[in-house]
């Protein structure tokens, strides 16, 4: 299987990755073909000036490559040991990446200390370090393009608020006052007016638009009882009168 471990190649530290190379041989005591490694592709990439400052630019943060014997390489050549003081004597034997704080040059960086095993011994460390002063720029840097989110972000949602809302708070309060006409005796034509202008304004494929031909059956239902109950109330009239003035001939 494939592999990559921490090594070291000529007094510096270095990536090692194995890659077995696998292939079809001939088992000449089976007589049967079968699947072995044929060999091995050993690639190493030393962790020497040029990869680490390929990572810093990657990373945007200084690094520096230690190993047993002192200092290998790194973005800060005026550090030349790892500082475990104040990430407890305990973690240098761990492996566990620790974190503190330094102060290199006059400078102070928060450091975080990788250190680096083959198989169960400890051959070096990896100091990845972020400046201060630039971790605050950045952090103020984010908290204002924050801020402009935020309020880009209420510029936008006000307006959109403010027309969703009406766009169904109004045609709910004109149904309301239509319902309130009704109960109080308004007179159906100026009701049936606006309630059909009410529709017109906007088509609704919605609950809204729903609700309001509702409104326009329950209001064309009304009026149809109401001419139903007039022209009783007419022809009662009519028989009325007409008894009443075969009485008055009588």
């Amino acid at each position: 299987q494939e592999s990559a471990h921490f090594a070291v190649v000529e007094g510096k530290l270095a990536i090692e990755c194995h890659v077995p190379i696998m292939g079809v041989a001939f088992d000449p005591r089976s007589g049967t073909e079968k699947i072995q490694q044929l060999g091995l592709v050993v690639s190493v990439q030393p962790l020497g000036q040029i990869f680490v400052e390929h990572l810093s630019r990657l990373t945007d943060t200084r690094i520096n490559v230690f190993h047993q014997q002192g200092f290998s390489s790194g973005g800060i050549p005026a550090y030349q040991s790892p500082d475990w003081h104040g990430a407890g004597q305990a973690m240098a034997g761990s492996q566990v990446a620790a974190f503190n704080e330094v102060t290199i040059a006059g400078e102070s960086y928060y450091q975080s200390l990788i250190p680096l095993y083959t198989d169960k011994q400890q051959i070096g460390t990896i100091a990845v370090l972020n400046s201060k002063e630039v971790v605050r720029n950045n952090t103020i840097e984010m908290m204002y393009v924050l801020g402009l989110i935020a309020a880009a972000s209420l510029l936008l949602t006000f307006p959109f608020a403010w027309y969703f809302a009406t766009s169904i708070s109004d045609p709910l309060t004109a149904l309301n006052r239509i319902l309130h006409g009704v109960a109080s005796g308004k007179q159906a034509g100026m009701l049936s007016d606006e309630l059909r202008q009410l529709l017109r304004q906007k088509q609704w494929n919605d609950e809204l638009g729903d609700l309001t031909h509702s409104f326009i059956a329950l209001d064309d239902a009304v009026k149809q009882k109401i001419q139903q109950i007039k022209e009783i109330n007419a022809s009662l009239e009519s028989k009325i009168n007409e008894r009443t003035a075969e009485l008055e001939h009588a």
